[in-house]
Order: C-alpha cells, then structure tokens, then sequence
C-alpha cells in the first residue's frame, strides 16, 4: 500500500498467520485470507447472539469450525 499497490486481500501463509497480521488487516481495512499455525494460541471471537455480546476463545481448529463450516465453504 505504501508502494501505491492498491489491494482489496492481504494473503498469507502460517509462517506470517499472526495475531499481528490479523491487526495490521483490520487497520487498513483489508480481508484477511491467513493460514494459521496449529498450535495453542488462542483467538478471541466477538459476536452478538440474543441482544447480548458473546465472546470466546478459541484455538486455530475451533476457530475453522466456527467461521468456515458455520458459513459454507
């Protein structure tokens, strides 16, 4: 971007899948296309579900299952 590339997807291999990244995606409003490492880290989801804020924790193979398989592939 500083380049003046104009792009819409910032992809990613594990070896950059980071927490970071996930930031440095959402501070310039680009989607995220990561693959995560299989390890113990945790990511927080937020999401609303009956009026209220529901947040979780969630490793990389929870995190899959709840974002992918819940929306289709």
């Amino acid at each position: 971007m500083r380049a003046g590339i104009d792009a819409s997807y910032l992809l990613a291999d594990a070896w950059y899948g980071s927490k970071a990244m996930i930031r440095l995606s959402q501070e310039t409003a680009l989607v995220a296309i990561l693959r995560m490492k299989k390890n113990k880290m945790k990511y927080r989801v937020s999401e609303y579900a009956k009026g209220s804020m529901v947040r979780q924790e969630l490793d990389a193979r929870a995190l899959y299952r709840h974002s992918v398989r819940k929306n289709g592939r």
